[in-house]
């Protein structure tokens, strides 16, 4: 008999026992990486965990798809001018200072999740079956898609005292289409990606 698998929503709090006994940690240290300990040194211990694997995973996604489909353009797979190496590795830099900022909402959503304020589901039977995972996930897009053009539209281009702290400009610099490119899709500030990811 085939033993079924429960899928599980994607964290530090599903993956971070794993990575720990990977490392060779386990026991009472563990334990207290977790935040198991109780004590206000375990609690920090955990939030610099979580933290520290968010940014990892946004590094893995951003260089995975990076690297992916630029090779992609060297193949001849997209119809498209190459762009300068020079212009990629100043997207490159711009993207990394703002990972720091930006890791804070994945943060924040495991934080919430694992508090129980955020009622994300973990699968499919608990959202309630396929029908119901569809419908919650049409609606919720199309929320945060709205959310997210008025956020951009009325907040990052219309309130002129936050444009310098924003530095949204920044996300806009590429224009040419030899500018844009797998890397330049992070090219911007951290309070811009922070405004703009909330959604």
């Amino acid at each position: 008999r085939r033993r079924r698998l429960r899928p599980a929503a994607m964290g530090f709090t599903e993956d971070g026992p794993a990575i720990l006994r990977a490392l060779g940690v386990q026991g009472a240290s563990a334990a207290f990486l977790l935040g198991q300990g109780g004590t206000p040194g375990s609690i920090c211990a955990r939030w610099a965990l979580v933290y520290a694997y968010w940014y990892a995973m946004l590094h893995v996604n951003y260089y995975t798809w990076g690297v992916l489909l630029t090779l992609g353009g060297w193949l001849g797979l997209q119809r498209r001018p190459r762009q300068p190496w020079r212009e990629a590795m100043r997207h490159i830099l711009g993207a990394e200072r703002a990972f720091p900022l930006l890791t804070s909402i994945g943060f924040m959503s495991e934080q919430l999740r694992v508090s129980g304020v955020s009622r994300a589901c973990a699968g499919v039977r608990e959202c309630g079956g396929w029908p119901a995972t569809v419908a919650l996930s049409a609606v919720w897009f199309l929320f945060a898609e709205l959310l997210a053009y008025l956020n951009h539209r009325y907040l990052l281009h219309g309130v002129e005292r936050l444009k310098p702290f924003i530095a949204h400009g920044v996300h806009h610099a590429p224009v040419r289409a030899c500018e844009m490119s797998a890397w330049s899709g992070y090219t911007f500030s951290g309070v811009n990606g922070v405004v703009q990811s909330l959604p």
